[in-house]
């Protein structure tokens, strides 16, 4: 069977459209729809059902069958060409920014220099985002702000990190703590750290507009100026100086901890799950203890 078919196939049933394939496969409208017709010419059944008035593409009961089937013959490809490469373990990982830098990054360093057979690929996203990505198989591990059921989706929790004040300004402590009643809600730079942050801010500030709002940790820290703050978790405050200009505070009422779940499918690779195992053991021996106490009040 046509290996470029099969890939035209699974980016439709993957990406809801024949617009949307085209543009992750780098190829044109015309050529995806085209493979995908000749497939379907091939197999004597219509696979994807393309009526007029649809925003996205459905499967049919038949391409809904052949999903099952690419999805394997996908994985075996994989497996085939990381042992022509003579690769013994490959792992494609999606986390959001602050997770990749703060978290993942010592960890990545340490595979990368005591397993050079290990292929890493990290991709950074967004929780939802990096759902669907887990979902369409582009990546193998996914490390995510919150628990979402999906069915041969393993979600364990990886991480829990206290969530800090970042400033510019001097602020009086009392007890190493700071209070919230010295912030100004208007001039915080606002990062979603979920539905447990957004409680809390308006618990102590109430509902108050967000000035800025931002989806990385690196844009929020270069936005703090003057009387300008941000929260951020822990591990993003580690690598700060004393002579970066930034004061990191413990407040009085502080914001819950920030939760990082890791989420793998139940079927891997071999390739995949030889990566998986010497991302596991870089794990237990670098991140902290500390960190790896997930309680979730």
């Amino acid at each position: 069977m046509d290996e470029t078919q099969l890939t035209a196939f699974l980016a439709v049933s993957r990406y809801g459209s024949l617009k949307e394939a085209s543009r992750h496969l780098h190829l044109s409208q015309s050529t995806v729809t085209n493979r995908l017709q000749a497939l379907e010419r091939r197999l004597g059944v219509v696979l994807v059902d393309r009526a007029r008035g649809r925003p996205h593409a459905t499967l049919t009961p038949e391409g809904d069958e052949l999903l099952v089937l690419a999805e394997r013959w996908e994985e075996v490809t994989r497996d085939v060409e990381a042992l022509t490469a003579r690769r013994d373990a490959a792992l494609s990982l999606g986390a959001p920014d602050s997770v990749s830098h703060f978290v993942l990054a010592p960890i990545l360093r340490d595979l990368a220099l005591h397993h050079p057979e290990l292929v890493v690929h990290v991709e950074s996203a967004n929780s939802p985002a990096i759902y669907g990505k887990l979902e369409r198989r582009e990546v193998d591990l996914a490390f995510v702000v919150y628990e979402r059921n999906l069915p041969g989706v393993l979600i364990e929790p990886f991480v829990s990190d206290e969530m800090l004040l970042l400033t510019r300004m001097e602020l009086d402590e009392r007890d190493g703590l700071v209070s919230h009643e010295l912030l100004d809600p208007q001039r915080e730079i606002h990062i979603p750290w979920g539905a447990g942050y957004e409680r809390w801010r308006v618990r102590v500030f109430g509902a108050s507009k967000r000035r800025i709002a931002v989806e990385t940790g690196h844009l929020a820290m270069a936005l703090l100026d003057g009387p300008a703050w941000t929260i951020v978790p822990a591990s993003m405050t580690r690598t700060i100086t004393p002579d970066s200009g930034f004061h990191v505070y413990r407040l009085s009422e502080p914001p819950p901890p920030q939760f990082v779940y890791i989420a793998r499918r139940l079927q891997q690779s071999r390739s995949a799950v030889n990566g998986m195992r010497l991302f596991d053991e870089a794990v237990r021996q670098l991140l902290p203890s500390s960190q790896r106490r997930f309680t979730k009040e």
